[in-house]
């Protein structure tokens, strides 16, 4: 996993490459977060919004694409983890049976 910042208009106070790094030292990440300069991953991902993620398998392929969950949704009946759940299909060798939401941020 890997988190990468292509924002190019929010790279400052709260967002700057140093603040998010010590966001993710506090949150104890394991995975590295940098910075896509032109914001060339992105466009070649199609990224809409901050976060907008993508899941790939060992193959490199695509497999989910969205949300991380639904909390912005302030009518939700229920939390929805779609990509804890997609990971977790993922990892044990299951069909992922929602490979695609609306990117939220």
């Amino acid at each position: 996993m890997i988190l990468v910042n292509s924002n190019e208009g929010k790279r400052e106070g709260a967002d700057s490459y140093e603040e998010m790094l010590k966001h993710a030292e506090v949150q104890q990440y394991k995975m590295p977060y940098v910075v896509d300069v032109n914001s060339t991953l992105a466009n070649i991902f199609g990224a809409k919004t901050t976060p907008h993620v993508f899941l790939l398998n060992t193959e490199m392929e695509l497999v989910y694409m969205g949300s991380i969950d639904n909390i912005w949704d302030k009518e939700r009946k229920a939390d929805i983890p779609y990509l804890k759940t997609a990971m977790t299909e993922l990892a044990s060798n299951k069909k992922i049976k929602t490979s695609t939401t609306s990117p939220k941020g």
